[in-house]
């Protein structure tokens, strides 16, 4: 009788499985998925984790690299040093400061003031900076510029260039043209281009100097460079992600803010000056410690950037940032974000 097949009046009858049999599948099948499930969970938590991390230090590098690229050529007009001339101009308003002591200058914002004060024309509480982060103003030439296709003299107020538009430039915009006998900031809103050339038309103004097209004397072939100036800080989105951004002149509409990167969440920047007397020790304080702007030689940026998602961390993870530590016990049970600090140190070429 114990048969699993029998016949019973001319019928074969099958036996089925026990309610116990049955039972012990379901354990064996439970304990099995159960496995697959937590499998599953690890792997993808470790994707995350490997993508958010990802993500993350590629938006720190990218962060730290349009700082750094900035900062080091801040003071930048071409073959002139700054050190030796500072640029004229005929322009007596909307135009940013091109001194040795105001191309490259930090701020401090404890949330409802500036250290040291920041010029009106810069911030202003629409651009919500985050509250004890730090600015970095920085005033420069841009890399690209063009050679002077015709000489131009003192009083001129036509500016011709090799090429057609070689390097972006729009009417209203703001430029350097310069020689290494000096330089000058002038305004244009009238800019044409054709027959292998662009030209160039000052406005509210004419040049002060003489400029060669010609490799002449000291000063060498003249050139033209659009002005760069921004002011780099941290605001948050609507939905509370940092940001870092890029409040820079616009000549057509005063100043344009531009988002850069996501996730950074704060900067610190200490710059370095020299002892007094000496050529190798250099002091690297806070903005509101630097006395003299002109002695600043080199930059220390710090960067404490934090993951998108926050869900990467299984419960919240301290910090330690610009020398301050933040222990998991005074964060938010909610904060399960990853964080990771990015500094460098930069040497101001104009400084040199």
């Amino acid at each position: 009788m114990n048969q699993t097949r029998k016949q019973i009046n001319g019928h074969l009858q099958h036996n089925g499985f026990s309610i116990v049999e049955i039972l012990v599948g379901l354990v064996i099948s439970s304990v099995l998925m159960t496995g697959v499930v937590e499998i599953y969970i690890s792997n993808k938590q470790t994707f995350l984790m490997q993508d958010g991390l990802s993500q993350l230090q590629e938006n720190g590098k990218a962060a730290i690299d349009v700082l750094a690229q900035d900062v080091r050529m801040a003071g930048y007009q071409g073959c002139a040093n700054l050190k030796a001339t500072e640029p004229l101009t005929y322009l007596t308003s909307g135009v940013p400061d091109f001194t040795l002591d105001t191309v490259l200058t930090g701020h401090s914002f404890d949330g409802s003031s500036w250290t040291p004060t920041l010029p009106a024309t810069r911030l202003t509480s629409s651009h919500a900076v985050k509250a004890n982060t730090d600015v970095l103003t920085v005033t420069r030439a841009s890399s690209c510029s063009q050679n002077l296709n015709a000489a131009v003299n003192a009083g001129g107020s036509t500016i011709t260039l090799v090429g057609e538009r070689a390097c972006p430039m729009k009417a209203g915009d703001y430029f350097v043209i310069s020689d290494c006998g000096g330089a000058e900031i002038f305004k244009s809103n009238s800019i044409s281009s054709g027959s292998g050339t662009t030209t160039l038309t000052t406005t509210d103004g004419t040049l002060s100097r003489n400029y060669s097209n010609v490799n002449t004397g000291n000063t060498g072939i003249a050139r033209v460079m659009r002005l760069n100036s921004a002011d780099y800080f941290i605001s948050e989105n609507a939905v509370g992600t940092p940001i870092l951004r890029r409040h820079e002149l616009d000549g057509s509409s005063g100043y344009s803010n531009t988002a850069l990167i996501e996730g950074v969440e704060d900067m610190s920047i200490l710059y370095g000056t020299r002892t007094t007397g000496t050529n190798d020790n250099v002091i690297y304080q806070a903005a509101s410690a630097v006395s003299n702007w002109e002695e600043v030689n080199s930059v220390r940026i710090n960067l404490l950037m934090r993951s998108m998602p926050n869900n990467l961390a299984i419960e919240p993870t301290g910090y330690t940032f610009a020398g301050t530590t933040t222990a998991a016990a005074d964060m938010s049970a909610n904060d399960k974000y990853l964080r990771r600090v990015y500094s460098t140190t930069i040497q101001l070429r104009e400084r040199i």
